[in-house]
Order: C-alpha cells, then structure tokens, then sequence
C-alpha cells in the first residue's frame, strides 16, 4: 500500500493503488494550513591550533549562508542569501524558523 502523497499549500492527493483515483482529496476537500519549515545551518567546525570558539561562522557554508557574513558569537540577525530568498520567494503563509547550531564533536557519546 503506498503512502498518501501529501503537498504545500493543503493540497492532498493520493494515488491510484491507494484507493484514490477519482474520488481523491482536492484541496476544496482538505482545511488548508501553513507549512511550517526549519532551517538549520552549522558554525565551524574546530582546527587543531585554533582558539576554540563554538560560535565562530567563518568557513562552514551552510552557516554562512544563513548568517550572511563571518561572525564570533551568537548570532543575533540571520540576514544571509537563504533567509532572504526563502522569505520573498516562498508564499506568505509558510513559516520559516532559521538556527546556528554549533558544531560539538562527541556529543552524542554517553
């Protein structure tokens, strides 16, 4: 049995195996609801014969493109290309939650 095929915007459709065909859900049929989306990027990683610093975002990408620029702390603003877009381009009615996560190695060991 396959999964019922689930769209933005509360937009259900489901497939022919599954019992959709012709009486498949429309979107008239579903309440509609915002989609809510969180985005995470990561700050850098440690180099051997570097100040430790979990905050730091210099050369981590995904960290960047969040952030916007390079920065030694928490970061306050995330003004970067990706919250921009994503906040312009998206519909209005998608949630959007931006994190900067340090980068901890080991932290997940007992």
């Amino acid at each position: 049995m396959e999964p019922e095929i689930v769209k933005p915007m509360g937009v259900h459709l489901s497939s022919p195996s599954a019992g959709g065909g012709d009486d498949a859900k429309t979107s008239t049929d579903c309440p509609k609801r915002s989609l809510r989306v969180l985005v995470t990027g990561f700050c850098d990683w440690r180099f051997k014969n570097e100040r430790v610093n979990i905050w730091r975002v210099r050369d981590n990408p995904s960290g960047r493109l969040l952030v916007g620029g390079s920065c030694e702390s928490p970061p306050v603003s995330l003004e970067g290309v990706l919250p921009r877009i994503l906040n312009k381009e998206c519909p209005a009615d998608w949630e959007f939650s931006f994190q900067v996560l340090p980068v901890i190695w080991g932290a997940s060991f007992g």
